[in-house]
């Protein structure tokens, strides 16, 4: 009973301490745990013995012993990152993370349910965005900031536009498995935290999307701007709409290198530490950190080899031709722009033109006289004999109209005869001379009698009914005696038969359907090219390729499978003497492999990314992963460790190239800073510091032409004559460059829609115009001056001229008041997100230096101290 009381009143004041979330107990809390527990045990074992007190001090002290050494040797989950509002652990990471995730998916449930077309989300569940989060409640909480239960109404009212039901309201809170009082803390502290951001960040104009388009730009960085002023508007538009050229003599810094001397200890040492963190470009730019570097070792094949062995024969070949024919199309063959007949031969044209529907008029060979009014009784005036009419000119021909429409069994009249445009020519008889009759022959009855009609109904071309409206009766008045012309009998008589005319159709309406020799043909049928001897070598050698590269991959997966027992091997070994004499028996594995099997075993040099992916296997792909191998063998996990362990056989193929290989990585070297004792390095180093220093004489040899120049009167062309870059006489000479006129900033073209961000303009014949380059011949020299500017990397010196600078030409300020008009007419502001305006990306420049500087305070103030080896997120995601 002593015992399990002591045991009680150590656990009420020692755990209570070691726990509430603050991580595993501690070596020295974990040393008294299990001490006492010893102490118990053995007080038991000793009762029996009337040792009591002497085993349970010797238990107790055997279990601190024993508890500080194994709790010491816990990995402990200690404080991740230290901050003056308090410190958090991988505990509060997780439990923040899981309360924000269910929060986002609870408004992700409310956008779809309600279909409101705005999905909102309080942010990322990355240790960084959870830290903003927890160090802006407690300001939340400073500030006094609180949220009330209407308040969350109202969110929840916004984001679904009103549209939130109760059953919805509950089947989000069931997806999102919170209940209804969680849910609202949960939303009160996200909203008290972003209501302390918005009144402690700096002020800026955001742009805000339409409701539209407000999903699409949740995950992106707010467009934050500072509001311009007029005058700061018309400098921007200045900058991307003022035109200017130059006259520029290049002066290269790398003439003057020769001239330095050696650099002291002191120096490098104080330029090594200056770019020791940078990548390596070139003297202009130097570097010196060691970007992170692989060894490869793989097993490939001559692909060659593998094509002379494949050697398809005839009946292959066809039976490749036959299931691939649609590779194998013949040209197609130049077509005549004379139209063809079904049977390929040529339409004639008529020579007589046609004239336009609206006015048929007869044929010019021809000019008949009015035809008379023929009576009841009279018999049909004789036809004559004529050539029969086109399809041209029975298609110029409109259709009469008739009262109703006609049925097989009803008679038709020789006008429909004559006037049907899906007759054929020459095909049947049209009258009884058996020749097609002229439609202008067509009499034209009189008002007050009825229409002769053939008694002799065509039985051979039956027109399809086809509805018509019904002809309105004609009033009975007395017809004008007018004489009818000849160019229009037809639609003289239809008019009679129907009553008043209606108003004139369209062009579509009056064109009529097409003669049946005219209808449309199906397409022809696809021609192939023939299987002669010189397709028969094309298909061989597509077969060769075809089936010697599937050879040689299915010999790379077999070598892949007999790697890997070899690299599990090397894996399973812990000792590194062991691991590097198992890497020696690996290789010569593998090059007896290789000789056995007539492939090829090949250790590449230690690569960095830019040599890897520029050999045949840095650019072969996994057939997986889909990713090359020089992304996968250098890619690194979130604590930087290799994704890719040693001796992990891997397979990739490269058809482009026509390689296969298995392979592994076998050696992986860390960026690191090096030593400036090594003397790649310290090579590196003393070439960096030679050209930095040229650097002077190059400005200074610039500046003493400028001043010629200026005392022989501004005339570039005649100062420079003769002289050269360091003023040797041996040197080659300089010479003028004239520049073509340009802006000092301009937007890509490429993409009209795409982002609209300002560039510093590519100045033909200048290398790597700056925006300090831009600064000079735009700000600090006027029209006609005369100095000296600097490239990006300060790797050319330029003395320039400015010449033809567009506001400043006598042209009585006309270019000025015009540059004006378009600046009022200009539009300052895009369509966001779709369209984001130059004005406005110029706008966001200060305010992301503002912001950034903001940012960089807040984190000092709140003395943010990440554990570099308790995090477990990217360091690119953490701010200190």
């Amino acid at each position: 009973m002593v015992v399990v009381t002591v045991l009680s009143m150590i656990s009420f004041l020692f755990l209570d301490d070691f726990g509430r979330g603050k991580g595993p107990t501690s070596p020295l809390g974990g040393a008294l745990i299990i001490g006492c527990l010893c102490a118990a045990a053995m007080c038991i074992i000793g009762y029996t013995r009337q040792k009591t007190t002497e085993f349970g001090i010797g238990g107790f002290l055997i279990g601190c012993i024993v508890g500080y050494i194994g709790f010491g040797a816990i990995p402990q989950n200690k404080p991740l990152v230290r901050t003056s509002v308090g410190n958090l652990n991988r505990q509060d990471f997780e439990q923040m993370a899981r309360k924000r995730q269910r929060a986002n998916y609870f408004l992700q449930e409310v956008a779809r349910r309600t279909e409101s077309g705005s999905s909102s989300s309080f942010g990322g569940i990355d240790d960084q965005s959870l830290l903003n989060y927890r160090v802006h409640s407690a300001d939340a909480q400073k500030m006094g900031i609180r949220i009330s239960d209407e308040g969350v109404n109202e969110f929840l009212k916004q984001i679904s536009r009103g549209r939130l039901t109760a059953e919805d309201f509950k089947e989000s809170l069931r997806e999102s498995r919170l209940g209804e009082s969680e849910l609202f803390d949960t939303l009160k502290e996200e909203l008290s935290a972003q209501l302390a951001i918005q009144l402690m960040e700096p002020p800026a104009f955001t742009a805000t999307a339409p409701p539209g388009l407000a999903q699409y730009v949740q995950n992106r960085e707010p467009l934050r701007y500072m509001q311009s002023t007029p005058q700061q508007l018309w400098e921007s538009f200045q900058m991307l709409n003022l035109k200017q050229s130059l006259q520029a003599v290049a002066i290269p810094v790398q003439e003057f290198v020769s001239e330095v001397g050696e650099p002291s200890a002191t120096e490098l040492d104080s330029l090594f530490k200056q770019f020791s963190n940078r990548r390596w470009i070139d003297e202009a730019q130097p570097g010196f950190v060691q970007l992170p570097r692989v060894k490869l070792a793989y097993l490939t094949a001559d692909f060659e080899k593998f094509e002379r062995r494949v050697d398809p024969s005839s009946d292959e070949i066809r039976e490749y031709y036959e299931k691939n024919k649609d590779r194998y199309r013949a040209p197609a063959a130049k077509e005549s722009t004379a139209p063809q007949l079904p049977d390929g031969e040529k339409v004639i044209e008529p020579e007589t033109k046609t004239k336009p529907e609206a006015e048929p008029v007869a044929p010019a060979s021809e000019t008949p006289e009015a035809p008379a009014t023929p009576q009841e009784g009279d018999e049909k005036p004789a036809k004559p004999t004529e050539p029969a009419a086109t399809p041209e000119e029975k298609a110029a021909t409109p259709e009469p109209k008739t009262p109703e429409p006609k049925t097989e069994s009803e008679p038709k009249s020789e006008t429909e005869q004559t006037e049907k445009p899906g007759d054929k020519v020459d095909s049947e008889p049209k009258s009884e001379s058996g020749c097609a009759a002229d439609e202008t022959e067509t009499p034209k009855p009189a008002a007050s009698e009825e229409v002769k009609v053939d008694e002799k109904p065509a039985a051979e071309v039956t027109p399809e009914p086809t509805p018509e409206k019904v002809p309105t009766p004609a009033k009975a008045e007395e017809p004008v005696a007018t004489e009818p012309t000849p160019a229009a009998p037809a639609a003289a008589a239809a008019e009679e038969v129907t009553g008043p005319a209606e108003p004139p159709a369209t062009e579509a309406e009056t064109t009529p359907a097409p003669p049946l020799s005219q209808a449309p043909v199906s397409l022809p049928e696809p021609k192939f090219r023939e299987l002669d001897e010189e397709l028969r070598l094309e298909i061989r050698e597509t077969l060769m390729r075809e089936r010697a590269f599937f050879d040689m991959a299915a010999a790379l997966d077999k070598a892949f499978d007999a790697m890997l027992p070899w690299g599990l091997d090397y894996d399973t070994s812990t000792d590194e003497d062991q691991k590097e004499e198992k890497a020696k028996a690996v290789a010569e594995k593998m090059k007896q492999y290789a000789i056995t099997h007539q492939l090829e075993y090949v250790e590449t040099p230690e690569w960095e990314y830019e040599a890897l992916v520029a050999e045949p296997i840095g650019m072969a792909v996994e057939e997986q992963g889909r990713t090359n191998v020089a992304n996968e063998v250098m890619m690194r996990g979130e604590r930087g460790e290799p994704r890719i362990p040693l001796y992990a056989p891997r397979r990739a193929d490269s058809r482009n190239r026509r390689g296969s290989f298995a392979y592994w990585k076998i050696t992986d070297i860390p960026a690191k800073i090096p030593s400036l004792d090594e003397e790649p390095v310290r090579e590196k180093v003393v070439k960096a510091w030679k050209f930095d220093q040229a650097r002077r004489l190059a400005e200074d040899r610039a500046i003493s032409l400028v001043d010629k120049t200026k005392k022989e009167g501004s005339n570039l062309a005649a100062t420079i004559s003769g002289e050269s870059a360091t003023g040797r006489k041996t040197d080659p000479a300089l010479s003028v460059i004239e520049t073509p006129e340009f802006t000092w900033l301009s937007t890509p073209q490429s993409v009209p829609s795409g982002p609209q961000d300002p560039m510093i303009t590519d100045i033909p014949l200048i290398a790597k115009a700056s925006n300090d380059f831009m600064k000079k011949v735009f700000e600090d020299l006027k029209e006609g001056d005369i100095g000296v500017a600097a490239n990006g990397d300060r790797s050319i010196y330029y003395i320039v001229k400015v010449v033809g600078r567009e506001l400043v030409k006598e042209d009585g300020g006309v270019a000025r008041q015009e540059k004006q008009r378009r600046f009022l007419a200009e539009r300052f502001s895009g369509l966001y997100p779709i369209i984001k305006s130059p004005y406005e990306s110029l706008a966001q420049l200060p305010q992301r230096v503002i912001d950034q500087t903001w940012r960089q305070n807040f984190m000092k103030r709140l003395d943010i101290d990440w554990d570099d080896e308790a995090v477990q997120v990217p360091a690119p995601r953490r701010q200190k």
